[in-house]
């Protein structure tokens, strides 16, 4: 077994540049149009449910064209189609319509604020949080974990038994999603009631 002893004299590597990396720029980017599609989504979440389905991309579009005006995300143009994918995404896959909408940036006090929320006829009622990961292992750090068990005590102080959990969504990656239950436990979201098919009165594939 080699020790720290057999690798001899170690170079110190040179003081961090502090000027932004190309990298911490897309992240930047990345971070931005995150919060742009978080606001377009919240904009039209309670109308979705009521409107057509060849009426959404134009509700969609003229959403996004609200969030994205600048171009601080580069091209404009290509910054609306990634941001326009992600609210499409949570659309079509993941607002349940069969919910009333009960607010976006909930406030829990001392907990942070939830990006959504619902109230189920039959489910009850769930907090939405929307991540824009693509990566699993990101999207289930201990971070976002811990925000999850933040929003769960919230909800179920405020609500009770009518709390059904908190979804983690993580856009662009849905296979990634969670369910965090009232009782602390994290499952993968397709195998819960608040899966999509679940709450869209679908059977489960």
């Amino acid at each position: 077994m080699t020790s720290l002893y057999d690798i001899g004299p170690i170079a110190l590597a040179p003081a961090a540049d502090p000027s932004p990396t190309v990298n911490d720029r897309h992240i930047a980017t990345a971070r931005r149009q995150g919060t742009q599609a978080h606001a377009a989504i919240a904009a039209i979440a309670g109308r979705v449910p009521g409107t057509a389905d060849d009426d959404l991309p134009d509700l969609i579009r003229r959403a996004v064209a609200e969030q994205v005006v600048g171009r601080e995300n580069g091209r404009r143009a290509v910054a609306r189609v990634r941001v326009s994918g992600l609210v499409h995404q949570y659309v079509r896959v993941f607002l349940p319509r069969t919910a009333t909408f009960a607010g976006a940036e909930v406030h829990t006090p001392g907990h942070g604020r939830a990006d959504l929320a619902w109230d189920h006829p039959h489910a009850g009622i769930f907090y939405d949080e929307l991540k824009t990961y693509r990566s699993a292992d990101t999207a289930h750090d201990a971070a976002a974990l811990t925000q999850l068990a933040r929003y769960v005590t919230a909800g179920t102080t405020r609500h009770g038994l009518a709390f059904a959990g908190v979804r983690l969504l993580t856009l662009g990656n849905t296979a990634a999603s969670l369910l965090m239950a009232p009782d602390g436990r994290a499952t993968p979201l397709w195998d819960t009631h608040l899966s999509p098919t679940a709450l869209a009165g679908r059977p489960t594939p």
